[in-house]
């Protein structure tokens, strides 16, 4: 079996069932998905972003190559929506084996910085 074969089974059997929401759509995917406990986010607690500073409650998706996540996708589970904000394809011998991506909760502790 293949690493790639390996990883998506793993994916499947034990991820978490997710929604990918992508324009109108609306596709069940399954991954991990936790959140970023790292030592660094707790040190502090706003992180620049695109629009400004922004909360480091920081998410960690692990899900399949088959259906990458984009930037412009939100991520669902148990009734929470979480927007994708940086993208990496993990590959294994041959081909991609998974996409890890960094999410943050949509519409929750969310700081903008004021322009000028």
């Amino acid at each position: 079996m293949t690493v790639e074969r390996m990883i998506g089974k793993i994916l499947r059997c034990y991820g978490r069932r997710i929604f990918l929401h992508r324009g109108t759509e609306k596709i069940e995917i399954f991954g991990f998905f936790e959140p970023d406990t790292g030592k660094m986010d707790r040190m502090t607690q706003l992180h620049p972003g695109p629009l400004g500073l922004e909360n480091r409650n920081r998410y960690i998706y692990i899900g399949p190559p088959e259906m990458p996540v984009q930037l412009s996708d939100e991520l669902e589970m148990d009734g929470k929506h979480y927007l994708v904000r940086s993208i990496q394809t993990v590959y294994g011998t041959k081909k991609p084996a998974y996409i890890w991506a960094m999410c943050i909760e949509k519409g929750v502790d969310i700081v903008w910085a004021k322009n000028g």
